[in-house]
């Protein structure tokens, strides 16, 4: 990644970050008298903490004791790199500057503070930090099953952070674990109900933290193919979070704010589109047990469809998916969770329509139709992603990225090997970019050699494919679409006509224009970087 031009503590306040000429360390640190991420010598200050660390564990479990264990600088690159790149993406728990206040007073539990790391270390632009991550998860692992009595806000945090770490480390049943650890103690704190006596950031934080669970439940669910936990649970007197500008700007002991000032933020905007996940997992799961017939497939799929299409109009004007609205976000510290937002809406049109790429099943109109979008679709995430990429503040590289790349990739892969000689090249060129965004993000997750493997087994049972009925909806491929954290196995088709080739046996020479000779060259060429990467 680029050396960022802001510092970490001014893009997790959203705050502008400016610096005079000569000077280390930005205006606002300055003031403030903070160490600044900017400052050069902190980097020094970084490698020789990290080089002096001792491996031994102190005995003495304090947050005091971790900062002197590990070194102020090291431990707060870990939680920067956390705040800014994970934060309010896949889950919404802090208040920012709260957070920062209890880290730099040393007033936050040894358990949060050490997952908190153990998250961030993943992140960081430093290898030498990025290596602690196995011990920090490790120990963050050990404080919490030493307190699993303690019932409190900052455990649930914990719990949540901790089975983020194991769902990138697929490890499905400890994620499923600790996120329903993390349900039962919101449930038994009450943060599904909003308590009036509380301040409005403590009410806000326990907000965010209650829906961050509903939709963890959605999605890990999914992930190891059991039932949800918090399907019925009562979310009707929670509101939903208020835009993330205003509340990272909260003071402590600040009044009410008027309703009028508190509009819905992207958080908001991204749990009503969640509730559309279940339903389409749901529709696959039929279709591919064979409970459900074509007819009433279809109308399911047109209702899920226009609530899909109705999502974005109930967008304000200013979240809707343009280049000034992606820098309007990026400009208030808010690029990467518009661009998570956006994403996950393209993944989902991507999952529902994904079985009408069979043409033995896409005979209608509308079957066609939905073919298309899903191509769109998984063309419009993969520009998107790209777009991440290249604009500083807007990156997505928490660990779902890598499987809804997959899945985006599948549809290229298909669309190589089977579509119109028109889309060939942007399918192309959509494919390379979403590997070398795996490739990317493969230095933080490990994760992604299981990935990797995924997608070579769905482009052997491409190739093994007499039709292009490669994306039927059986068993297998509900797995590969929803079950992330499992193994698959080989596709075993009826009829395998068709061997993969060896890269020994690539070559573009009497090859004709997009020829199926020329397709499966270019399918191979492009899974070959994936291959080759250490």
């Amino acid at each position: 990644m680029r050396r960022p031009t802001a510092c970490a503590e001014c893009r997790s306040t959203k705050r502008r970050c400016t610096r005079a000429d000569g000077q280390q360390k930005c205006n606002y640190c300055t003031r403030k008298s903070r160490p600044c991420s900017l400052d050069r010598r902190r980097d020094a200050q970084v490698v020789s903490a990290v080089h002096v660390a001792p491996t031994a564990r102190h005995a003495d479990s304090t947050s005091s004791a971790i900062f002197l264990e590990y070194g102020e600088a090291v431990v707060e690159d870990m939680v920067s790199s956390y705040l800014i790149l994970i934060h309010d993406r896949p889950h919404s728990l802090f208040h920012v500057s709260s957070l920062w206040t209890s880290v730099r007073q040393r007033s936050i539990s040894p358990a949060l503070l050490l997952n908190l790391c153990a998250l961030g270390s993943r992140l960081s632009s430093k290898s030498h930090i990025r290596d602690m991550a196995a011990g920090l998860t490790a120990r963050a692992k050990r404080e919490l099953q030493g307190q699993i009595e303690q019932i409190s806000v900052e455990n649930v945090q914990a719990y949540i952070l901790l089975a983020n770490i194991y769902a990138a480390e697929l490890a499905p049943h400890l994620e499923t674990l600790y996120f329903g650890i993390a349900n039962r103690m919101a449930q038994i704190l009450g943060l599904h109900r909003p308590d009036p006596s509380l301040g409005l950031i403590q009410r806000e934080t326990n907000c965010r933290i209650w829906w961050t669970l509903v939709m963890a439940d959605n999605w890990c669910s999914a992930g190891l193919g059991i039932p949800r936990q918090l399907a019925h649970a009562a979310s009707d007197d929670m509101p939903l979070p208020f835009d993330e500008f205003t509340f990272q700007r909260l003071e402590p002991g600040e009044p009410p704010l008027p309703a009028t000032a508190l509009t819905e933020g992207l958080w908001a905007h991204m749990i009503r589109l969640v509730d559309l996940l279940g339903p389409i997992h749901q529709l696959n799961r039929l279709v591919a047990g064979h409970d459900i017939d074509a007819d009433a497939a279809d109308s399911r799929a047109a209702h899920i469809a226009r609530r899909l299409d109705d999502w974005p109009a109930t967008l304000p004007h200013d979240t809707t998916e343009t280049d000034a609205n992606l820098e309007s976000h990026r400009s208030r510290g808010l690029g990467g969770p518009f661009v998570a937002l956006h994403l996950g809406y393209h993944h989902y049109s991507t999952l529902l329509y994904f079985r009408y790429l069979d043409t033995t099943a896409a005979t209608s109109t509308i079957a066609r139709s939905y073919a298309q979008s899903c191509r769109q679709h998984a063309s419009s995430y993969s520009q998107l992603l790209r777009k991440s990429r290249q604009t500083q503040g807007c990156e997505a590289v928490f660990a779902t990225v890598a499987h809804m790349t997959a899945v985006s990739s599948s549809v290229h892969l298909h669309t190589l090997l089977f579509g119109r000689d028109d889309e060939v090249k942007q399918a192309r060129t959509d494919l390379l970019s979403n590997f070398a965004a795996l490739i990317d993000l493969k230095k933080y997750w490990p994760c992604l050699d299981h990935i990797m493997k995924r997608l070579l087994l769905f482009q052997e049972a491409c190739l093994q494919s007499e039709t292009s009925a490669t994306h039927r909806v059986d068993q297998w491929m509900v797995k590969f679409l929803t079950e992330h954290s499992l193994p698959l196995e080989r596709r075993i088709e009826p009829c395998q006509i068709s061997q993969i080739s060896t890269p020994s046996q690539w070559s573009e020479s009497s090859q004709t224009q997009h020829s199926p000779r020329t397709r499966e060259w270019m399918a191979n060429q492009a899974l070959s970087t994936l291959w080759h990467v250490d």
